[in-house]
């Protein structure tokens, strides 16, 4: 047994963190980096031109660089290409943050060695993710490097070296797996038996491609270890797209490293496996959340500015010049609600989501919903079925208020014009129902699964799926504790319902 030694996922200093490098000549853009990463556990060290940049590495202990790309004096693309000239530096993870997004800014930065790239405004998310991507496959190469020099200096038996390695694997938390020479299963991870859902007896000798019944005879996998590895011995975030019998369809990325052993001089190839599904699930709902955010934003401007556009004509008559003030002023209430939606998403994503609850009229709020969208449009008509019965709710007042608007607001949306929308209330098993029915093209049955389903996390859609209205209705009817779902048939309009449950009244 090998002893005193220690494994780790993460470099390790005398303060036991990550140190970063963040380069920038903006000191507001290093104080946001330093928001985003200080409270994750990484230390930051701070330089604002290439210059500072590579003193700054040459006296510290740097696991990571965030490098401007557009900075007076030495440009991120010469500091890249400076550090990869030093041999100790030439596996230092560079992640370039630039604005520029033409694809031959792109190539210029790879050919002078970067990793990775993130694009301007940052996303924290985005940055945390490939910060953390990257943390990762240094500390495996750095522990793999570090592992080879111990076992050429103590030259341990064959067997102290396959035990102290076999232990390490199986501290790694990403699925991790190594093979001979000849692409036989030397050894897998703990994490990769989990992961795949395989036995070890399915696993260890066979041919790679073999394994899960030859589930792994993959065309990119077999490039990767035949082609692109034998050439570049090393081979980081390669993405491979497969749908596996066991576990269903998982994007991977795969970080690869070739390894001589000492002690019978045969070489060892290590192949770490990082499920990005998760990720790219939420790269791709973001991409749509902000699609659909910017199509609402943009119909209200467009009215306003062309209301503008025209008044400026003088040759306008006064009854035309109101026509157009109450178009404006109309877009400009519907704008002002998109905004307060995204207030109370943003709240809602970051936990901040918090309600002011007090005993409510909800006929009253109905009511004085209805009349405010009357108002900012006159032919918008709402037929109101409420009951005076109903008892007051403890509910926060402002936040019943944005559901009824949205839910309103959306079924004059896909009305037709002319046609009145009814808002209407009932008593279901102890709970108050309130609906709002339009008379739409209606949903067929999976539309209405999908606007509601439980695959809806994140707060984005399908193109048929939840807007930003309904969106922010789901997270404050399920913050008052009920819930909402809609009723249709195609052809037949769409009726939206949520619950409020009642004040249960006092033990006496």
């Amino acid at each position: 047994m090998v002893k005193n030694h220690q494994s780790t996922t993460q470099p390790q200093h005398k303060t036991g963190k990550p140190i970063i490098l963040v380069v920038d000549d903006h000191p507001q853009d290093i104080e946001l980096f330093e928001a985003y990463l200080v409270p994750k556990g990484y230390e930051i060290v701070k330089a604002a031109n290439g210059e500072e940049a590579l003193e700054k590495l040459s006296v510290n202990q740097i696991d990571l660089i965030l490098l401007d790309v557009m900075m007076p004096g030495i440009d991120g693309f010469e500091v890249t290409r400076r550090i990869r000239a030093d041999d100790k530096n030439h596996l230092l993870p560079i992640i370039l943050i630039t604005a520029l997004r033409e694809t031959e800014d792109r190539v210029k930065g790879i050919e002078a060695g970067c990793d990775d790239f993130i694009s301007k405004p940052v996303d924290k998310m985005e940055l945390l993710t490939r910060v953390q991507s990257l943390l990762k496959i240094k500390a495996y190469t750095d522990f793999m490097s570090n592992y080879q020099k111990e076992l050429e200096v103590t030259k341990q038996s064959e067997y102290e070296a396959r035990e102290y390695a076999e232990s390490v694997i199986n501290t790694i938390r990403e699925p991790l797996i190594a093979l001979d020479q000849d692409l036989r299963v030397v050894t897998v991870s703990r994490s990769f038996y989990e992961f795949f859902k395989v036995k070890p007896e399915e696993t260890v000798g066979q041919l790679i491609y073999d394994l899960g019944n030859k589930q792994w005879n993959i065309p990119k996998l077999r490039e990767l270890l035949e082609t692109i590895l034998p050439q570049k011995t090393t081979f980081d975030n390669y993405e491979v797209e497969h749908d596996f019998a066991t576990i269903g369809r998982r994007i991977m990325l795969l970080n690869a490293r070739q390894i001589h052993r000492v002690m019978d001089k045969e070489q060892i190839i290590l192949l770490v496996i990082e499920d990005i599904t998760d990720r790219k699930k939420v790269e791709q709902l973001k991409d749509e959340f902000i699609g659909m955010v910017s199509h609402e934003l943009r119909t209200p401007l467009t009215v306003i500015t062309g209301a503008i556009q025209t008044a400026l004509d003088k040759r306008i008559s006064r009854e035309d010049l109101r026509e157009l003030l109450t178009e404006a002023y109309s877009s400009s209430e519907a704008l002002a609600a998109i905004l307060d939606n995204l207030l109370e998403l943003s709240r809602h994503q970051a936990g901040r989501l918090t309600l002011d609850k007090k005993p409510t009229n909800l006929s009253e709020i109905i009511r004085n919903t209805v009349d405010k969208i009357h108002r900012q449009n006159p032919e918008r008509k709402a037929i109101v079925d409420i009951s005076n019965k109903i008892p007051p709710l403890l509910v926060d007042p402002v936040r019943l208020e944005r559901i009824i608007y949205n839910l309103v607001e959306n079924a004059f949306k896909y009305s037709a014009e002319g046609t009145e929308v009814r808002v209407f209330t009932r008593q279901e098993k102890g709970n108050i129902v309130v609906g709002v029915s339009d008379h739409g093209a209606g949903l067929s049955i999976q539309e209405q699964k999908k606007l509601f389903g439980p695959f809806e996390r994140l707060g984005t859609t399908s193109k048929k799926g939840i807007g930003l209205g309904l969106m922010v209705c789901k997270r404050l009817v399920e913050a008052h504790g009920g819930r909402i779902w809609v009723e249709s048939k195609r052809g037949e309009g769409s009726t939206f319902l949520f619950t409020i449950p009642k004040i249960k009244p006092a033990r006496t």
